[in-house]
């Protein structure tokens, strides 16, 4: 078979693209991406002859039947999953301590639940941060549905579960036993290895050393390091610690080097890359990045070239599971592969090739960063370029020496290293820019943002297609920044109000925040904490393209009403806070205007506000 692939005459990338059109004009069906899809077939019969475009139509349509089949077996097991199971078994590496909550993927039969649990006691909190074991446990709980999008281009848990298989939440009120588990499985061994290892070095080696460790070589990041983790994002460095193809090449090539380099022969080495694979994709939590890259190494061992290894990569993985192109992390993963696979770096030189992977990759996938991400740092070109050089060339490989020489010898001295990393990271985010939020576009101009950077790769050399690609690129960039058009929005903020109102010529206006009331809690039961305006409010006004709140006026200072007011102010430049002249005599509200640091402004009876060409009256002030 890999000798037909290597022969045939078939257009590997093509289809692979052909198969992507076909995917998303399945599951998100516009006359965009079926026109999209027509228009490419059409010109696969111009250039290969309807015989050929037959056979990948016919192969199209297997494809289509397949996802068809796959989904009508998820909605079937999403029917069936409605009855509370008594007994579910734990996978491991997906434990959780945050606080006093428990969390872990738990599996009864074939089906899949994300389980959440109460700890009663200090003592019992400490015996699930250490648990390695495979385990069962005989559970009293209750399933309900994970919650949808509370506002437009919101997050959706539901459809964020879907995507890994699961379809209800189980929230567990007593645990009434808990016994191990043999298994022939080695699926749940993996998982459980992985979690031992993750414990060890939580163990053995101190903060923030051992969040680079689990992070670098086992793909885990625990809750306690998102502050840092916050700090990599808004740099636009977060994806160093994404395991992916510079991490399979490292290991998969110590692998390799060090067999042959104790004699066992070219074809044996080969051989053994498969379980191998196999392993360290479990030991990394299975995630679609090592998959895809694990894979596509594997195929290109196998003689294929790069147009073929990366289409018969994209298939087989789908194959595995069809949800991948669902998820931020395959699109992600898949897009960075087609662009290295479509750019020709062969002339160039070990170290400029690796310049112009790193300039190319966020710049071919712009579109789809400010798509998920509504933003993109500038910055992080460069810093990627130092950075990457850092981990790749000293971090990974000093911290497997380290983990490997751990049980003999103590490395945690290397411990201030680290912090002296973090230190930088934290003057680095303090003296650069915000991410530049663009907003999330619209499918015509993601679609416009896409064609222009075709033309742009497809026609380089031609000025004036060159130069009207460029103008269609930084269009469709504006008007997803300004959309130019007057908008009033009620945003769901969990609890509290918080309403948007924004005029066609970019003026906004944001009436509360929203919050929530706290209470104080014993410091074991405390755990990472996200305010309501992270989850709602900012990631809102980030998809509209909002980065400055001209007027934010303060109805008045219950917490459900403008709790959040700080964390707004930190991610959004607020202009000026209207405020009453009541308010100020609340000694908690002036602390957290002094704290925010913004212009205060005391409103007064009658006064008016200028918005979609009228006016806000202020009718009356407590």
């Amino acid at each position: 078979m890999l000798q037909w692939a290597r022969k045939c005459p078939l257009p590997f990338l093509q289809v692979a693209v052909l198969g992507i059109c076909l995917y998303y004009s399945y599951f998100f069906p516009s006359f965009l991406l079926v026109g999209g899809l027509l228009f490419l077939l059409i010109q696969l019969v111009r250039n290969y002859g309807v015989k050929m475009s037959l056979f990948v139509s016919v192969a199209l349509l297997a494809f289509l039947g397949f996802l068809v089949f796959r989904e009508g077996m998820d909605r079937e097991a999403e029917a069936t999953s409605e009855s509370t199971p008594q007994t579910v078994q734990v996978q491991m590496d997906s434990l959780q301590v945050d606080g006093d909550q428990l969390s872990f993927k738990a599996k009864n039969g074939d089906h899949l639940y994300r389980a959440f649990y109460r700890i009663l006691s200090k003592e019992e909190k400490e015996h699930y941060q250490t648990l390695t074991g495979l385990i069962e446990l005989e559970i009293d709980g209750e399933l309900t549905m994970p919650s949808q999008e509370g506002n437009f281009e919101g997050f959706s848990y539901q459809e964020y579960l879907r995507h890994q298989g699961i379809f209800r939440i189980l929230t567990i009120s007593r645990i009434r036993s808990m016994r191990p588990v043999r298994t022939w499985n080695l699926l749940d061994h993996l998982r459980s290895w992985r979690r031992i290892f993750i414990v060890s070095i939580s163990e053995r080696f101190p903060d923030p050393m051992r969040h680079y460790m689990t992070g670098l070589l086992f793909g885990f990041l625990g809750k306690d390091f998102d502050q840092m983790s916050n700090l990599y994002t808004s740099l636009g460095i977060i994806h160093l610690f994404a395991l992916s193809g510079m991490q399979v090449g490292f290991f998969l090539g110590l692998f390799r080097g060090s067999l042959l380099r104790l004699g066992v022969r070219q074809e044996i080495v080969r051989f053994l890359q498969f379980p191998f694979s196999v392993v360290y994709a479990g030991l990394t939590g299975f995630s679609i990045s090592v998959i895809r890259a694990l894979v596509q190494s594997v195929f290109r061992e196998l003689g294929l070239g790069k147009h073929e290894s990366f289409a018969c990569t994209l298939f087989f993985c789908l194959l595995l599971d069809y949800r991948m192109l669902l998820t931020v992390g395959g699109v992600l993963t898949f897009a960075f592969s087609f662009l290295l696979t479509v750019v020709d770096f062969s002339h160039l030189q070990a170290k400029r090739k690796k310049m112009v992977e790193i300039f190319l990759i966020p710049l071919g996938t712009f579109p789809i960063l400010i798509y998920f991400f509504s933003s993109f740092q500038i910055l992080s070109i460069p810093l990627t370029l130092v950075f990457s050089y850092l981990f790749d060339v000293l971090i990974l490989p000093g911290l497997l020496f380290i983990f490997l020489l751990s049980p003999v010898f103590n490395c945690s001295w290397v411990n201030p290293f680290f912090q002296l990393l973090e230190g930088v990271i934290q003057l680095l985010a303090r003296l650069f820019p915000r991410p530049w939020i663009l907003g999330k576009p619209s499918i015509l101009c993601f679609f416009l943002m896409i064609t222009a950077l075709v033309l742009l790769h497809d026609f380089y050399k031609e000025k004036k297609i060159r130069i009207v690609a460029s103008l269609l690129f930084v269009l469709s960039i504006v008007l997803t920044k300004y959309p130019l058009e007057n908008e009033v929005t009620i945003v769901n903020v969990g609890q509290g109000d918080s309403i948007l109102l924004r005029d066609w010529r970019g003026h906004t206006v944001l009436i509360d925040t929203g919050g929530k009331v706290t209470f104080e809690k014993d410091e074991w039961k405390i755990g990472s904490t996200t305010s309501n305006a992270e989850r709602t409010l900012i990631p809102y006004l980030h998809s509209r393209g909002i980065d400055r709140i001209d007027q934010l006026i303060v109805t008045h200072t219950d917490t459900d009403h403008v709790g959040d007011l700080l964390e707004v102010a930190e991610s959004i430049d607020v202009r000026e806070i209207w405020v009453s002249s009541g308010s100020l005599t609340q000694e908690q509200f002036v602390q957290q205007l002094k704290k925010g640091n913004r212009a205060i402004h005391v409103a007064k009876e009658g006064e008016r506000l200028p918005i979609f060409d009228s006016y806000l009256q202020v009718f009356r002030t407590f």
